[in-house]
């Protein structure tokens, strides 16, 4: 759904960190939120309208039902006019993750939608956020 929009570091099977831009956090919040506009992306890719079995695979595939302390650092970046993920999944999940002792930063773009406008979100400012947070735990 919006892999492309997010990018992990790993190494081995561990997270050590990761950068979200403006992306999914809860399946079935964002299909019963915005039914219109993304309900049709999460019935294809989970292949079918969010019922019985594809719900348990939306649950499943919601990374705020899998936060625990141990969870790697997070690093998201929304629009706060983005009008097809809402902020509130990525607001959610950065409160989970600080419930649970997880370092974890939200940095809210107050002129920016859903990825628009894309000077928003490679300008240098927030390729050096990019660089910091990534050095900051890679030297860990």
């Amino acid at each position: 759904l919006h892999l492309l929009n997010t990018f992990v570091l790993f190494f081995n099977t561990f997270w050590i960190q990761v950068v979200s831009y403006y992306g999914p956090t809860h399946l079935q919040d964002l299909y019963l939120d915005q039914p219109n506009r993304v309900g049709w992306l999460v019935e294809d890719l989970l292949g079918g309208k969010l019922e019985g079995e594809r719900l348990q695979l939306a649950e499943r595939g919601s990374p705020l039902l899998h936060v625990s302390s141990t969870s790697a650092p997070f690093l998201f970046v929304h629009g706060l006019k983005d009008d097809i993920v809402p902020i509130s999944q990525s607001e959610t999940m950065h409160a989970k993750l600080q419930e649970q002792g997880v370092e974890s930063t939200l940095i809210v773009l107050p002129e920016a939608g859903h990825g628009t406008p894309l000077s928003a979100f490679v300008s240098k400012e927030e390729q050096s956020r990019v660089v910091e947070f990534f050095n900051t735990h890679l030297k860990k």
